[in-house]
């Protein structure tokens, strides 16, 4: 009996333990219908520029909610999506 216990108790811990893991690794999904703000801001040293006017590319995607991706029309280009956080 003292042996069923330990190997019962060694069970319940390793099961334990991955449902700690599983729920620690765990990604929530990008929502892309949220309202965004952006604020673009151009200094140099102390001067602002304001009236700027600029350009903005969408050239990443969302793929399987989880992951960032290029777009196919700038896969030529030397993008990086490191460190991207959706918030």
């Amino acid at each position: 009996m003292r042996k069923f216990s330990a190997v019962l108790f060694a069970f319940i811990v390793v099961f334990g333990w991955s449902l700690i893991s599983l729920s620690a690794s765990a990604i929530d999904p990008i929502v892309t219908d949220a309202p965004v703000d952006l604020t673009l801001e151009y200094k140099y040293s102390d001067t602002l520029f304001e009236g700027v006017d600029v350009d903005i590319y969408r050239v990443a995607n969302v793929y399987s909610n989880t992951v960032f991706g290029v777009d196919d029309k700038f896969g030529d280009y030397s993008i990086s999506l490191n460190n991207v956080k959706s918030q």
